[in-house]
């Protein structure tokens, strides 16, 4: 049996969340809401979130460092 809806308030795929996000982002944007993000085949993030009302355009290098971060 394939059971996915159980009636729980969690999502079934956690991964769609920020969980595949760089630690750097994750850490210092706990709880944000991602609007985008995108992975560059090199390994670059851009990702785009609104974090305690602000919106937030955020770059990473290819290990997962904040590279640039500006408001949207």
């Amino acid at each position: 049996g394939n059971q996915t809806q159980t009636g729980t308030t969690t999502p079934p795929n956690t991964q769609t969340n920020s969980g595949s996000l760089p630690a750097s982002v994750q850490s210092k944007y706990t709880g944000a809401t991602i609007k985008e993000q995108n992975q560059e085949d090199d390994g670059r993030w851009e990702i785009k979130l609104i974090y305690q009302g602000e919106c937030r355009d955020i770059k990473t290098d290819t290990g997962g460092n904040i590279t640039e971060d500006k408001s949207c």
